[in-house]
C-alpha cells in the first residue's frame, strides 16, 4: 500500500544507509523497522513516558494546601465581588 509519511530527517539518512548497506530499499527498511517496534510494543507494551504536572510556588516548602470546590467557589466568587468593589477609573468600575 502506498501512503504518505513524514519522516525526521536524521531517520531517513540511517535507512538510507542501511538500504544501501542491505542492498534493499528504503521501503524494506522502514516496513522492518517498523514490524519490530510494533511486534515489540505487542509483546512489551508501548513504551511508557512519565508525566509530570509541572507546579509553580511553595517549591521544596511541602504540599500546598487543600481546598474544597466549596472553598475554591468562595474565594473565587470573594475575587469578583473584590473587583466590583474597586475604586473608580480600575477594573470592574461601573460607568
Amino acid at each position: 500500500m502506498r501512503t504518505t509519511l513524514t519522516i525526521a530527517d536524521e531517520l531517513l539518512i540511517e535507512a538510507k544507509r542501511i538500504a544501501v548497506e542491505r542492498r534493499c530499499s528504503v521501503s524494506e527498511v522502514v516496513n522492518s523497522a517498523l514490524r519490530s517496534a510494533l511486534k515489540r510494543w505487542e509483546t512489551q507494551g508501548a513504551p511508557k513516558v512519565r508525566f509530570q504536572m509541572p507546579t509553580y510556588g511553595r517549591t521544596g516548602r511541602g504540599k500546598a494546601p487543600a481546598i474544597s470546590p466549596a472553598g475554591m467557589a468562595a474565594l473565587v466568587e470573594e475575587e469578583d465581588l473584590a473587583s466590583y468593589r474597586s475604586p473608580k477609573g480600575t477594573k470592574g468600575s461601573a460607568k
